[in-house]
């Protein structure tokens, strides 16, 4: 109990305190906080909106989170973002929970606090986004059904597919991707015989886990379906999740995308990942009877990771988030990692990391006044920060030379926490200052106006977000044409840099009202230039 305790309080002090201390952010977060808005305003409670139109691309679960959120706080970026949050200090408890008896409290209460203080699970959890909650679910459909496999528990069972059917409800079936294949890819290669394969299978009960998944599912896929006259089929299942897996949605990348989100998103962890421990070579021989409880959760975990990352590394659309859930399966590995090396009085062998991670912070304090943008003023205005975490870093490399581990690996939490905690959330403050202020201000001057406003090629939910009203979103020459054929005057656009070229698609007189980096708010005279 204390050390869930303990889980809690570190939760909340890591990623309430500048939940709300900017506004929506465009794209992304500020869609699911503006969706939620629309619900509440419109009372359609069966479908995501966009734009005040059915939004198809994703379940309605996240969404109905967002929902009651407002309803019990408000509606605000905080409350807006609370689900996301409140999703990343669950995953934690929970990823405690269901490893402590194989790994022990210590380990399992390491693992989960390498899981809340990595720079990629904090950002994450610091916007309206599903893909916590979606990990959330992941890792208790793989966790619990894990332990089913030794418990013989059916309450295990019930778990693991709970979170299942609630993973398909929050985006669909990569929930039960990723849960099927790393489970498939660990009972493969912890008994690699046929038998006593389908006998772990059969022993899932995958059957009767599979219809409370859809249990859960059925009764709002077939309404939403049947609200949509069959158009949700085609956009959430063929357009959206086939469409991403083949590249023809957006977002599209090399295959070595996740790499530098990989060492940059879990740093400074990423580095301890690298020192050899001995744990990846024993987990490939095969399993004995007699073996540490330790390799098959490591066996777990690492088939795991490598499903996520290998099938995202396949799939061409590529965003950072989308490798979220194989964060808590690197927690576990690298929190067993450490113990290995601990046991065998071998955790001198991480000196390289602190030493490389203070040259790094210490690099940065020293050419803060030399970033350019965002970044510049993000470190300019935290550089209180970095002094703390540079002392927790030589505190680590101290302690670990005297063998001093529990000090060791406590200075380094601290430093990680103190990153995620402040520097993190005032970083995604100081890029909400660079990419939106400047947008909302030319929104603001034309909601003053009382203009009839639209937008030019761009997807940008903030703006029904301020003015509460659908904003027509111009892509092609007909849109232009019936904008200006529409009621309501002055008529402006929002128009990016990159676009000017195509305004001549409204056959009308244009006038830049006002300019923020890359965005013009155009006036257009309703005289029709022949």
């Amino acid at each position: 109990m204390p050390f869930i305790l303990v889980l809690i309080l570190i939760g909340l002090m890591t990623y309430l305190p500048w939940l709300g201390s900017f506004g929506p952010l465009d794209p992304t977060d500020s869609f699911f906080l503006e969706s939620g808005r629309e619900i509440i305003e419109t009372g359609n409670y069966l479908l995501p909106l966009m734009n005040y139109e059915p939004w198809l691309d994703k379940p309605i679960f996240f969404f109905w989170l967002v929902v009651l959120s407002y309803k019990l706080g408000g509606i605000t970026p905080f409350f807006g973002r609370l689900p996301a949050a409140l999703s990343a200090i669950a995953l934690s408890l929970v990823l405690f929970v269901a490893i402590r008896k194989k790994a022990g409290d210590k380990i399992a209460f390491l693992a989960a606090l390498i899981f809340l203080a990595n720079p990629l699970t904090s950002i994450i959890g610091h916007l309206c986004l599903t893909d916590m909650t979606l990990s959330l679910c992941i890792a208790g459909c793989i966790l619990y059904l894990h332990r089913s496999l030794h418990s013989k528990n059916k309450l295990d069972l019930v778990w693991g597919y709970l979170a299942l059917g609630l993973g398909l409800f929050c985006k669909g079936p990569i929930a039960a991707i990723i849960c099927g294949l790393s489970l498939l890819a660990y009972i493969v290669i912890r008994r690699r015989n046929f038998k006593e394969i389908l006998k772990d299978l059969f022993a899932l009960h995958p059957l009767a886990g599979l219809s409370l998944a859809l249990a859960i599912n059925l009764p709002w896929y077939l309404a939403a379906n049947a609200a949509t006259a069959g158009e949700f089929f085609q956009a959430f299942f063929l357009t959206q999740n086939f469409g991403r897996m083949v590249g023809k949605v957006n977002h599209q990348e090399p295959f070595w995308f996740y790499i530098p989100v990989f060492f940059g998103g879990l740093f400074p962890w990423s580095l301890i990942f690298l020192t050899p421990s001995g744990l990846f070579k024993n987990v490939l021989k095969k399993p004995h009877p007699e073996e540490k409880v330790d390799l098959d959760l490591y066996r777990l975990c690492l088939c795991w990771f490598s499903v996520v990352i290998i099938l995202f590394t396949i799939i061409k659309t590529k965003l950072p988030t989308y490798i979220l859930p194989a964060v808590p399966a690197f927690a576990i590995m690298l929190a067993l990692q450490i113990k290995t090396l601990t046991d065998e009085g071998k955790l001198k062998r991480l000196l390289w990391t602190g030493i490389l991670s203070a040259v790094g912070i210490g690099c940065v304090i020293a050419l803060h006044n030399r970033f350019p943008s965002y970044i510049g003023i993000m470190i300019e205005n935290n550089l209180f920060v970095l002094p703390i975490m540079l002392a927790a870093l030589c505190l680590y490399s101290f302690a670990l030379l005297k063998s001093k581990n529990k000090l060791a690996l406590s200075a380094l939490c601290l430093a990680a926490l103190i990153g995620c905690g402040i520097f993190v959330p005032q970083g995604i403050r100081a890029y909400y200052g660079h990419k939106q202020i400047g947008f909302n201000s030319l929104v603001l001057l034309a909601k003053q106006q009382n203009a009839n406003l639209a937008i030019f090629s761009a997807e940008e939910p903030s703006i029904p977000w301020v003015l509460h009203k659908p904003v027509p979103r111009i892509r092609e020459e007909a849109q232009a044409l019936n904008f200006m054929k529409s009621a309501g005057s002055p008529k402006q656009l929002l128009a990016p840099q990159e676009m000017l070229k195509d305004l001549g698609w409204f056959k009308a007189e244009r006038k830049i009202i006002a300019s923020r980096g890359k965005w013009q708010l155009i006036e257009l005279s309703p005289k029709i230039i022949n």
